[in-house]
């Protein structure tokens, strides 16, 4: 199928990396020799993702499908892929519907809340409240609660003669 490029990414070239990835992806361009990230590994995980891209364009590219074909560490891919997208070089033309939500916690607007009450039982909250059950199970029995007796300990560092050696 044809791929659909927006306007605004007309500064891209396969064959030159733009000043735009230089500064936007720079943690590939600011290592020393030796290392893993170069001009050159930038390069080809960018042709990689993109060309991913391209050999389906109606099929959302995730990060995860990406990392499955790059050597490289995680946090870089992401950050790759972002800017790819970002920039509308993948995932340009995908359908709202076709792409991924991010998934948060689900909605808990609908369920009752529970108390452990100290017998063990669940009580809806609301019926807790109602019945006043709630604040007594705040309180507990005047019976379990433990006497407290502090004792000082002996100062250690004193002399026998010292007058503070007991306190």
């Amino acid at each position: 199928g044809t791929v659909v490029m927006p306007s605004y990414a007309s500064w891209f070239r396969f064959e030159q990396i733009h000043a735009i990835e230089k500064r936007a992806m720079a943690e590939w361009f600011k290592q020393p020799e030796g290392v893993s990230k170069t001009f050159r590994s930038y390069v080809e995980c960018r042709d990689l993702i993109i060309n991913l891209y391209r050999e389906n364009p109606r099929r959302y590219l995730t990060a995860t499908e990406c990392r499955r074909h790059l050597a490289v560490d995680v946090c870089s891919v992401i950050r790759l892929h972002g800017f790819l997208e970002h920039w509308g070089l993948i995932n340009y033309q995908i359908n709202t519907a076709d792409r991924p939500v991010l998934v948060g916690p689900a909605d808990t607007a609908g369920h009752p809340i529970l108390l452990a009450m100290p017998d063990g039982s669940l009580v809806p909250k609301d019926e807790a409240l109602a019945a006043g059950s709630l604040a007594a199970a705040a309180q507990p029995p005047s019976s379990t609660v433990p006497t407290v007796r502090l004792v000082g300990r002996a100062n250690i560092f004193s002399s026998p003669s010292d007058p503070s050696a007991g306190a």
